[in-house]
């Protein structure tokens, strides 16, 4: 009825479907776009090129997707890189001065004139570690009317190296002044402000920036401040333990070194007992070793096994 009614002037149906072809598969348009252009609404635009064919949409909306998310990890890359240009983090700028030979120089006569290591150290720049592992507390707690002071104070070391884990050794914000001084030929300057970075050298987060530092927002943590931070976390923990640490076998009476060794074994038993599948049951058949095996058990084994 249509074919005998229709003009051969009148315009196709087809045209409209030809324009959304184009505007979405060769210039790559959006939905919302292409309604605008011909005055429709985005889905009449998506159901018409689904009627067109279904698996070429498909596959072009995963593309555009798979490829917007690549621009937006690029677009989020350069923002932070333009956010760091910005804010410089302050042990990279220190990580660029101390390439500088002249810069060392001025360091190494100062060094001499201290007695602590460990901040000498920090001036030569100590990378960031890697975080250390840390167990599950659930699984990790003991109970701690059991626990000793001896074991007390591992634990409470453990907790201060995953703490240093995330800290790097850097010298003090007047090494930032340094290789001003040296392009002006001030070395008496230069010496000055390298013995006060070397004073004040010690450890700082990986994301402090340099205005954070200066403006002393962030401090940098020297050595002895955070050996104290041990010791207050050793002694408190100390504090609330009751159970003594117990003697050494060498201390102890013959009688004592008895009853310790039988407790040892009887806890190796009991731990072997526990670990023995065979041994899990109360009732049951006599098994190979003796040992009584759970009826349901073995029928789990043998479902398993697929016996």
């Amino acid at each position: 009825m249509w074919g005998k009614v229709r003009k051969e002037g009148c315009p196709q149906k087809v045209d409209k479907l030809d324009g959304y072809f184009n505007a979405f598969y060769y210039c790559r348009m959006k939905l919302v776009d292409i309604a605008a252009i011909f005055n429709v609404t985005k889905f009449a635009v998506e159901k018409g090129l689904k009627r067109f064919d279904i698996e070429a949409y498909n596959f072009e909306r995963e593309l555009r997707k798979s490829q917007n998310k690549i621009k937006r990890k690029e677009n989020d890359r350069v923002r932070k890189q333009k956010e760091r240009e910005k804010k410089p983090l302050y042990h990279l700028v220190v990580k660029r001065i101390l390439k500088d030979p002249e810069v060392l120089h001025i360091l190494r006569q100062v060094s001499g004139r201290l007695n602590n290591d460990e901040q000498v150290m920090c001036c030569r720049y100590i990378p960031c570690l890697e975080r250390i592992f840390h167990p599950i507390p659930q699984v990790a707690s003991v109970n701690l009317g059991t626990i000793t002071p001896s074991k007390t104070t591992k634990i409470v070391d453990y907790e201060i190296r995953a703490m240093r884990s995330i800290l790097i050794g850097v010298p003090g914000p007047d090494i930032l002044e340094i290789p001003e001084y040296l392009n002006n030929r001030d070395k008496q300057s230069a010496l000055k402000y390298a013995e006060s970075a070397l004073k004040t050298a010690g450890y700082i987060t990986s994301d402090a920036s340099v205005a954070d530092v200066q403006d002393g927002r962030i401090k940098i943590i020297s050595p002895t401040e955070l050996k104290n931070l041990k010791n207050i976390h050793i002694n408190e923990s100390i504090a609330m333990v009751n159970a003594p640490d117990q003697p050494a076998l060498c201390d102890m009476s013959r009688k004592e070194k008895i009853r310790i060794t039988k407790s040892w074994l009887a806890q190796n038993k009991a731990a072997e007992k526990a670990a023995a599948w065979n041994t899990s049951g109360g009732t049951g058949k006599k098994g190979k070793g003796g040992g009584t095996i759970n009826i349901n058990d073995r029928q789990a084994f043998s479902a398993i096994n697929g016996q």
